[in-house]
């Protein structure tokens, strides 16, 4: 068997032939998931003032928790509306929040005004 040299050129007759370079993709930042927000709008209304609608904070926790998973996955677009969409129902419930207790706070007033006026009234009533 004879030696045969080791040929590193490729058919047109210059060196090793280079791989395709791929085009590096621009990565978007990743979107704000609003999992803190999400979390306050939904348990702070609900522990201080026992508000029920602030359960729709857990919208916004579940919108906020998919925001990560969608991004590390590659799905930019789909991450950047979950984060939108967890915006959107952080904002809903954190001014329905706001709602309630600027309405529990003027009920609070204006019952407890009446009622401060009706024991008074018995008591005046009751003394004769």
């Amino acid at each position: 068997m004879e030696n045969q040299e080791f040929n590193n050129t490729n058919q047109h007759g210059g060196g090793f032939e280079n791989p395709p370079q791929l085009q590096p993709q621009a990565v978007p930042m990743k979107p704000k998931n609003w999992m803190t927000e999400a979390i306050l709008v939904t348990v702070i209304p609900l522990c201080c003032l026992c508000n029920i609608f602030s359960l729709l904070g857990i919208v916004a926790i579940v919108y906020a928790s998919k925001v990560n998973n969608l991004y590390f996955a590659g799905l930019y677009r789909e991450a950047e509306q979950a984060a939108k969409d967890a915006k959107m129902w952080v904002v809903v419930t954190f001014w329905i929040a706001i709602g309630y207790t600027v309405l529990y706070t003027l009920s609070w007033v204006l019952f407890s005004s009446f009622w401060m006026d009706f024991i008074n009234n018995l008591i005046d009533y009751s003394a004769w």
